[in-house]
């Protein structure tokens, strides 16, 4: 399995030609103006990394689902908004240390915190928010 630091490695080289970069406890998401192949390149780096823990990334392009884009398609996605979703529960879930806790992912001290700044922890309104009157952990990568 691939360690965690490739991840971020992976993730961090993604986010770097991103516009918009949204963080919750579940996903990732990273978006921008125009799809390139360097942007490509980087995804497929990403997907490569995730694939051991069982995480498979979204890619879209102009609001639709691309899966892989072949070097010779590239053409007709360049110059497209596009999106990558990275679904964070299968990776927390594997970093967890103790039976029956949630284990939350961030990549990033200031989404992790900017996330906690907005937490009730006597709620627990939806399943997607942890349940903090049972065991919870978050990291930080």
């Amino acid at each position: 399995m691939n360690s965690t630091q490739s991840i971020i490695e992976a993730v961090v080289a993604l986010e770097a030609l991103a516009q918009q970069v949204e963080e919750q406890t579940y996903r990732l998401r990273l978006e921008g103006d125009s799809f390139s192949a360097d942007i490509l390149r980087r995804y497929q780096s990403l997907q490569e990394q995730l694939a051991p823990w069982g995480a498979t990334p979204s890619l879209l392009v102009s609001e639709s689902g691309v899966g892989n884009v072949e070097p010779d398609e590239l053409e007709f996605y360049e110059g497209q908004p596009w999106r990558v979703v990275v679904g964070k529960e299968t990776i927390a879930q594997k970093l967890s240390l103790r039976e029956g806790e949630k284990t939350i992912l961030f990549f990033s001290v200031e989404r992790m915190t900017k996330w906690a700044k907005s937490l009730d922890p006597f709620s627990h309104a939806d399943s997607i928010e942890p349940d903090f009157s049972r065991p919870v952990t978050v990291r930080v990568a």
